[in-house]
């Protein structure tokens, strides 16, 4: 039979094993050997550990739902002494927690709504400086359109001035860059062999603005023939079937446009 390490008395103890057992002070006696060590200490230890662990317990209750990782890196995001106090005191609270959450995320909405107003500003002025370049191109372009139509059916030079402001209320640009002149319902109107020209306009008008033409050497409203210098003109066919851009290169170059 096992000897036991502590008992009450040596009754019922070998003799010879007697000797083996050592009175202890509260009265019982223990087997005296080596190589066993005291519980007693062990279970003091282990008595602590378990009131520690309880305490932590206890502790971390104070946290549920609360994701300490979130804490560490909101904590890093604090800026100011005023977040830090409210940290402080939202740590274990999940409604203080929750509260300077959506306060934090509400400085970031707030932060980016900032950022997105300036971009729609820069937005909004480099749009509306490309819209003026657009318009001051357009407008270049629909004179020089007036301009060669102004040439072919003769306009006095000096009238010519007259003819854009006219033109320019009553003409725009199609997507193509061509003038085209639009109807109420904003279709364009017909001339003889399709969309009206700047050259049908002008025509109709003899009539009505004389003064744009010069007299003829008989009287008639007939333009008179212009010399055209040699090398620096084009049949008025071959202009036509220009695109926008070539015609205004053409005017500019001086080139006269003959029928």
């Amino acid at each position: 039979m096992a000897l036991k390490l502590i008992v009450d008395t040596l009754d019922g103890i070998a003799e010879p094993q007697q000797s083996l057992y050592v009175k202890q002070g509260d009265g019982k006696y223990k087997l005296d050997v080596d190589g066993i060590e005291d519980t007693k200490g062990l279970k003091s230890a282990l008595a602590t550990e378990r009131e520690q662990r309880a305490a932590a317990e206890a502790k971390l209750k104070g946290y549920d739902g609360i994701d300490l990782e979130e804490v560490r890196r909101m904590a890093n995001m604090v800026e100011n002494s005023e977040d830090a106090k409210l940290l402080k005191e939202a740590i274990g609270d999940k409604t203080k927690m929750d509260a300077l959450r959506q306060r934090w995320v509400d400085n970031v909405v707030k932060a980016k709504d900032k950022e997105i107003d300036k971009l729609k500003s820069e937005s909004k002025a480099e749009i509306e400086k490309a819209n003026k370049k657009a318009t001051a191109r357009d407008a270049r372009v629909l004179d020089n359109e007036l301009r060669a139509a102004s040439e072919k059916v003769g306009i006095y030079g000096p009238a010519i001035g007259d003819v854009l402001v006219n033109g320019r209320g009553t003409w725009s640009l199609d997507d193509d860059g061509n003038a085209v002149m639009l109807d109420k319902n904003g279709e364009p109107v017909m001339g003889q062999k399709g969309p009206l020209t700047p050259s049908e306009w002008l025509e109709s008008l003899r009539e009505e603005k004389p003064h744009w033409f010069p007299a003829s050497g008989n009287g008639g409203g007939a333009s008179q023939s212009k010399t055209v210098p040699k090398g620096k003109a084009m049949k008025r066919a071959a202009f036509e079937q220009l695109d926008a851009v070539s015609r205004r290169q053409t005017v500019k170059d001086g080139i006269q446009i003959v029928d």
